[in-house]
């Protein structure tokens, strides 16, 4: 689909009931825990990065990707969320199979990814869309 909203597709495509949690009001810890639960549970998880000044725009404009690499109203589908090494980090995959996150754990990041971190990541290192964050990278953005 090129544009509307994620949680429309879920339904139209799974004929399931949908959930929209805001990351807002609540600690980091806790929804850190509270989107883990769920995805150990086997929901299909996915997230947007809101901004209602673009309304109108379509997520495919070059001017709504962010200097990070993220593109705002545009959905990713999350993959896992797990802690590794002391790290909190959540995988993510953009759909369209290109345009990731340039931060830390990213395909970009030389100092973090050691090669034993990468081998209990299952790291690729590809520009497929698919990408690590830092939890609180992803609580921010």
């Amino acid at each position: 689909m090129h544009g509307g909203q994620m949680k429309e597709s879920l339904v139209d495509l799974t004929g399931g009931l949908i959930n929209t949690i805001s990351l807002e009001g609540k600690g980091d810890k806790e929804n850190f825990k509270n989107i883990q639960n769920l995805h150990k549970k086997g929901y299909m998880l996915g997230c947007v990065i809101k901004n209602k000044e673009l309304k109108g725009k379509h997520a495919s404009d070059p001017e709504i990707v962010d200097a990070n690499g993220l593109i705002i109203n545009h959905s990713y589908s999350i993959v896992d969320i797990m802690e590794v090494q002391g790290y909190r980090l959540i995988k993510l995959r953009n759909p369209w199979g290109y345009g990731e996150w340039k931060g830390n754990f990213s395909d970009y990041d030389t100092n973090t990814l050691t090669p034993e971190l990468k081998m209990t990541l299952g790291y690729e290192g590809m520009m497929d869309g698919v990408f690590f964050m830092l939890w609180s990278d992803f609580f921010k953005n």
